[in-house]
C-alpha cells in the first residue's frame, strides 16, 4: 500500500488536467449541470428535468447539495474532482500518497490536498459532510482501519461515497482472468455489492445507493471540467 504513492509516474491519468473546448464539451457541461441541478439539489428543478434521467444514474457519484459543505477524496490524484465540486459550492480537501499528484494538485490551485494516507491524516473528528474513494479502495491491503477513521472523520449524517471495479459485473464474467478490473498486483481485493455492504455494515455504514458505469458515464469522465474517471 505505501508503495503505491511512487508506483504511478506523471503520465498517470489522474495527474493530468484533461481540460476539452468546443461545442460537444460545452454540451456535455450543461447536461450534467442541468441534471445535477434536477437530482441532486444544485439549481431549481424544470418540469421537463425527468428526460435528464438516464444522465442522472451516470453522475451518481456526485454527492447532494449541502450548503458550506466539505468533501474529503481519498486518493485525489490531481484534483480533477475538485475543478467540478468547487464550482458546486464544496470546500474540498484532498490526500493522496503520491508527491507528484499532491504538486500537480498544488500548481492547479487546490490548496488543501495532503500527502499521505487517510488512516494517519490528522484532519478533526465529525469535519466532513461527503468523504469519496473513486478507485481506490479496491488498493487498499487493509480496508478496515480505513474505515474506522472515515467513519471518525464524517459527520453523524455523513455520506461515504466509494467507486470500485465490480467483481460481479457482465465484464468480469466475459473476460475471466483477463478483466481489467483484477489489475493484479495493484488490486489487492475485489469487491462486488454483496461485499461491500457487508464489510460497510460493520462500521456503521448503510447502502442507500448504487450506481454502475456505462457509457454514458464513460462520456461525463472526460468532461470539459476534467471530471475524476
Amino acid at each position: 500500500y505505501a508503495a503505491l504513492g511512487g508506483y504511478f509516474s506523471e503520465e498517470y491519468r489522474s495527474f493530468k488536467m484533461r481540460a476539452r473546448m468546443g461545442l460537444f464539451a460545452r454540451l456535455q457541461k450543461k447536461i450534467k449541470n442541468l441534471t445535477l441541478g434536477q437530482y441532486a439539489g444544485y439549481a431549481q428543478k424544470k418540469w421537463w428535468g425527468f428526460a435528464l434521467y438516464p444522465f442522472s444514474i451516470s453522475l451518481a457519484h456526485f454527492p447532494r447539495k449541502v450548503v458550506g459543505g466539505k468533501i474529503l477524496d481519498v486518493g485525489c490524484g490531481s484534483g480533477n474532482f475538485f475543478a467540478v465540486l468547487k464550482g458546486l459550492g464544496w470546500q474540498t480537501y484532498g490526500i493522496d500518497p503520491s508527491p507528484i499528484a499532491v504538486r500537480v494538485a498544488g500548481e492547479r490551485g487546490f490548496v488543501d490536498v495532503r500527502q499521505g494516507y487517510v488512516e494517519s491524516c490528522d484532519f478533526p473528528d465529525s469535519f466532513f459532510d461527503v468523504v469519496t474513494l473513486f478507485h481506490v479502495f479496491e488498493h487498499i491491503p487493509n480496508p478496515r482501519p480505513v474505515l474506522e477513521k472515515i467513519r471518525q472523520l464524517l459527520k453523524p449524517e455523513g455520506v461515504l461515497i466509494i467507486g470500485v471495479p465490480h467483481f460481479s459485473s457482465i465484464g468480469s464474467f466475459l473476460y475471466g482472468k483477463y478483466w481489467a478490473g483484477l489489475s493484479f498486483p495493484l488490486h489487492y481485493f475485489h469487491y462486488d455489492h454483496t461485499s461491500l455492504s457487508s464489510l460497510l455494515a460493520e462500521y456503521g455504514f448503510t447502502v442507500k445507493k448504487v450506481g454502475y458505469a456505462n457509457m454514458v458515464s464513460d462520456i461525463f469522465a472526460a468532461s470539459p471540467e476534467g471530471v475524476h474517471s
